[in-house]
C-alpha cells in the first residue's frame, strides 16, 4: 500500500500557470525533449557534502554506526527515478501530493518501492478448520472463504538477523584494480505494428497508458483529428510513417524515425511534409474525456499564447510552438529560424524549384501535467529541412522523418517534499536509480570545478557520459560542421563506437607533430587538468568527463557522491618521413567501470566502484599509393567496458543483543545487602537466592 513518508509534507501545489507564451517555463526536467541543455543548471548556494557511505533514499541498519560510516543498509522507493518532480504512480515519492498518491492508490497502480519485506505469513489449513468445524456456516469455503480468511492468518518476524547485506569494497585507490582477478573480466574490448483499437476514456483525471484525445478546431466545433487521438506516427513494418499510433500518458517516446515515401512530391508537400497540421493546427484534451462537439465547442479551446493558465478550465489546449530550426540538407548544419514564424507561412511547407522547402524533418513535443493529473499545455519544437525531388521519374522520393514526446510537471511550490541535503532532489534531474543503478539507463557524467571553493558543485551532464561518435554514420564528420555526433554510455551495457577518418600522407604527419595544428587534433584538458601535461588526441577520442555518479542518484550538489574518473597518459607519436610512419598514434579510447552490489542482498543496489580511462596506441603506416592527393582510412575507436567486482561477499547481520539483566543501586535490596558496588550488574546466583527467600516468606506470612 503505498505511501511510506518520513515525515510531513508540508505546502502544497502552486497553480499550474506558465509564465509568458512559454509553456516550458513550468518546473521540467532538462534531460529529455527538445532543445535540452549540456549540463544541467544548479544553484551552487545549495553545495553541500554529506561524505558517507550511507546513499539518498537508504535506512542505516547496523546498530551503533553512523551513516559516514554504514555498510549495511536497506533501500526504498526505487520508482522515484526523477529528482525534483513527481513520477506518477509512484506513491513513496516525496515530490508527489497527497492527493496525487491518493489519486495512484485509488486505481491500484503504485509501482514496486524495492524493500523486500521481512514478515512470514502463515494461515490456517482448510482441511484441519472443516474437521474443527464441520457444521453450517462455519466451512471454510463461500461466506467464510471471504469473511475469515485472514483471521485464519498470522504475522510474525521473530529473527534476530535483520537481512543479508554486501560487503562495501570501498574505492580501490588505483585502476591497476581492472589488471588483478577482482576487477576484470575473461574478454575485453580494447583492439576490436500498432493496434488501432482505441477505447475513449471517460474519466476527468489522466492516468499513465491513457490514450491522449486529440481535435481540429473548424468555424465554430471542434472536430476528431487523426481518429480522435493524439498521433505519435511510427514505423511500420515497411519502415513508413504509421499514423495511427497514438501518444499516451507518462509514456515518453523518443528517437521514433519512420519514412516518408512518395511517387509524386510536388502533390504532398504541402500535406504529408506540412509541420503545421502536427503542431499549430492540432488541439489536445485537457482532460481523458475531452469531446469534440461539432456545435459550440471552440468555445473550449483554449487558443491565447499568454492564458495557459485559463486552459485547466476549458477543454482542449492548443499545441503551441516552442522552437523552429533549419536544418542544412548539404552541410547538416542546424540554425535556429524566428519563432514567430508558427502559425504563419512560414511554417508551412512549399513546393518550389524542384524541391520541398521547409520540409518537416523532426519534432518533439513535451507535454505538461498539472497537479490535477490533466495536461495544461503542449509545446512544439520542430527541425524544418529541404526536400530534393527524386531525380528519375521511376524512383519515389524517399525521406525520413523523427517524432518524440516528453512528459514533464508542471511548476510546483518547491518546498513541498524537496531538500537538497535530506532527499538529493533539489536539481530537477532523471536519476538513473535511486540510489542503485539500474541497467540501460544512462551513466552519470559531471566534470567538477575545483576552483569554485565553498560552492563546488558538479556540472552534471545531460542526460548521462557520452562517447562521440555516431550510431549510424561510419565516417568522422568535418571537424568543422558545429557540434558532433555522440552516443550515450548506458549503464551495465557494454559498447563499441567509432568512425573512419580519411587522410592524406600530409594531415597524418600533421595529427602527428604534438600540437594541436591539425584540425582532427584537440588538447585533452581533462589530463592537463588533473596532470598539468599537454597532451593532444584526436578530435573524436576526446575525454567528455571527470567524474561519474557513484549511484544512480548522485547529487550534482554534493561532490562526495561523485568518482572521479583515473585517466592515464600516453607519450606523444612522433612522424618519421622515411617510412611514413606515426608512431605511436593515439588510435582508441577504452572506458572501464568498476561495478559492485552493496546494500541487501533482498534488494542489491549497484554502485561504480573504479572508474578509468586509458588510450590505445599503434603505429600507423601511410600505404596508399598514387601521388599527391591520394588518401588512407584510419579506425578511431571507442570501447565501454562494465566490469562486476568478484570479490564482494554477503554477510547475516543480527543487531547486538541487549543486557540479560539491567543495573540497579546496591541498596535496592535493603535490608540484605550484596557485596556490589552501586551501579554493578547483579548475578543470577544472587537475584535467584533474593527471589527464593522472599518468596518463602511471603509462604510462612500467609501460613
Amino acid at each position: 500500500m503505498g505511501l511510506k513518508r518520513g515525515l510531513t509534507l508540508l505546502g502544497g501545489l502552486a497553480a499550474a500557470s506558465l509564465m509568458g507564451s512559454s509553456p516550458l517555463s513550468a518546473h521540467a526536467s532538462e534531460t529529455y525533449g527538445a532543445n535540452t541543455p549540456a549540463f544541467y543548471s544548479v544553484n551552487t548556494a545549495d553545495a553541500y557534502a554529506l561524505d558517507r557511505k550511507l546513499p539518498h533514499g537508504c535506512k542505516c541498519k547496523e546498530s551503533g554506526v553512523s551513516d559516514a560510516n554504514c555498510d549495511l543498509f536497506e533501500c526504498s522507493c526505487a520508482c522515484d527515478m526523477t529528482a525534483g518532480q513527481c513520477d506518477w504512480n509512484c506513491c513513496c515519492d516525496r515530490e508527489c501530493t497527497d492527493d496525487q498518491v491518493a489519486r495512484f492508490e485509488a486505481i491500484d497502480s503504485c509501482l514496486p518501492e524495492g524493500a523486500a519485506s521481512h514478515e512470514i505469513t502463515k494461515c490456517y489449513n482448510d482441511a484441519e478448520l472443516e474437521t474443527i468445524n464441520p457444521r453450517y456456516p462455519m466451512t471454510t469455503k463461500k461466506s467464510l472463504d471471504s469473511a475469515v480468511d485472514e483471521m485464519m492468518c498470522i504475522v510474525y518476524d521473530n529473527s534476530d538477523v535483520k537481512g543479508e547485506f554486501y560487503d562495501d569494497p570501498g574505492y580501490p585507490s588505483s585502476s591497476s584494480i581492472f589488471d588483478e582477478s577482482a576487477g576484470s573480466k575473461s574478454y575485453d574490448y580494447e583492439g576490436m505494428v500498432t493496434d488501432s483499437s482505441i477505447i475513449p476514456f471517460s474519466s476527468s483525471q489522466y492516468d499513465v497508458g491513457t490514450v491522449l484525445p486529440a481535435a481540429h478546431k473548424k468555424g465554430a466545433g471542434m472536430h476528431a483529428a487523426y481518429g480522435g487521438f493524439f498521433p505519435v506516427p511510427t514505423a511500420g513494418v515497411d519502415g513508413q510513417c504509421v499514423e495511427s499510433s497514438y501518444a499516451t500518458f507518462m509514456t515518453p517516446v523518443r528517437d521514433s524515425t519512420c519514412l516518408r515515401v512518395t511517387d509524386d512530391l510536388q502533390a504532398t508537400c504541402e500535406s504529408v511534409f506540412d509541420a503545421g497540421r502536427f503542431s499549430t493546427g492540432l488541439y489536445v484534451g485537457v482532460a481523458p474525456n475531452s469531446v469534440p462537439l461539432e456545435t459550440g465547442g471552440a468555445l473550449k479551446a483554449c487558443d491565447d499564447d499568454g492564458a495557459d493558465d485559463l486552459c485547466t478550465a476549458l477543454e482542449w489546449v492548443k499545441v503551441r510552438v516552442q522552437s523552429v530550426s533549419f536544418l542544412d540538407p548539404d552541410s547538416g548544419e542546424l540554425s535556429d529560424l524566428d519563432v514567430h514564424v508558427a502559425g504563419s507561412s512560414g511554417l508551412n511547407s512549399t513546393y518550389y524549384g524542384g524541391a520541398c522547402r521547409r520540409a518537416l524533418s523532426k519534432i518533439t513535443w513535451t507535454v505538461v501535467a498539472n497537479s490535477k493529473n490533466q495536461i495544461s499545455a503542449v509545446a512544439a519544437d520542430i527541425v524544418l529541412t529541404d526536400l530534393v525531388a527524386s531525380n528519375v521519374s521511376s524512383v519515389p522520393t524517399v525521406s525520413s522523418q523523427e517524432f518524440n514526446i516528453e512528459y514533464v510537471a508542471a511548476s510546483f511550490d518547491m518546498s513541498y517534499g524537496v531538500n537538497a541535503k535530506a532527499y538529493g532532489n533539489a536539481v530537477n534531474m532523471s536519476r538513473s536509480g535511486n540510489p542503485g543503478y539500474i541497467t540501460g539507463l544512462p551513466l552519470l557524467g559531471a566534470t567538477r570545478d575545483y576552483a569554485a571553493g565553498e560552492t563546488d558543485t558538479m556540472t552534471a551532464r545531460v542526460p548521462g557520459m557520452e562517447v562521440i561518435g555516431s550510431a549510424t554514420d561510419g565516417t568522422c564528420p568535418n571537424v568543422t560542421r558545429s557540434g558532433l555526433d555522440t552516443q550515450t554510455i548506458n549503464f551495465g551495457q557494454d559498447m563499441m563506437t567509432g568512425c573512419m577518418l580519411t587522410l592524406t600522407k600530409e594531415e597524418l604527419a600533421t595529427m602527428c607533430d604534438g600540437t594541436d595544428t591539425s584540425p582532427y587534433i584537440t588538447l585533452n584538458e581533462r589530463v592537463l587538468a588533473s596532470t598539468g601535461k599537454s597532451l593532444y588526441v584526436p578530435t573524436f577520442l576526446n575525454i567528455t568527463d571527470t567524474h561519474v555518479g557513484m549511484f544512480g542518484n548522485a547529487d550534482p550538489l554534493d561532490t562526495t557522491q561523485w568518482l572521479e574518473l583515473d585517466i592515464g597518459t600516453t607519450d606523444e607519436g612522433t612522424w618519421d618521413e622515411a617510412t611514413m610512419t606515426c608512431s605511436p598514434m593515439i588510435t582508441s579510447l577504452n572506458y572501464k567501470f568498476l561495478v559492485a552490489y552493496v546494500g541487501s542482498v533482498d534488494n542489491p543496489q549497484a554502485k561504480v566502484i573504479s572508474a578509468s580511462a586509458s588510450y590505445g596506441r599503434e603505429p600507423v603506416v601511410f600505404s596508399a599509393e598514387g601521388g599527391d592527393g591520394v588518401t588512407q582510412n584510419v579506425m578511431l575507436s571507442t570501447t565501454v567496458s562494465f566490469i562486476t567486482y568478484k570479490g564482494t561477499e554477503s554477510k547475516a547481520y543480527a543487531p547486538p543483543a541487549p543486557p540479560i539483566l539491567f543495573t540497579m543501586p546496591y541498596d535496592v535490596f535493603y535490608p540484605f545487602s550484596i557485596n556490589s558496588a552501586a551501579g554493578t550488574r547483579v548475578s543470577y546466583v544472587v537475584v535467584a537466592l533474593l527471589v527464593t527467600l522472599t518468596s518463602a516468606a511471603l509462604l510462612v506470612q500467609a501460613d
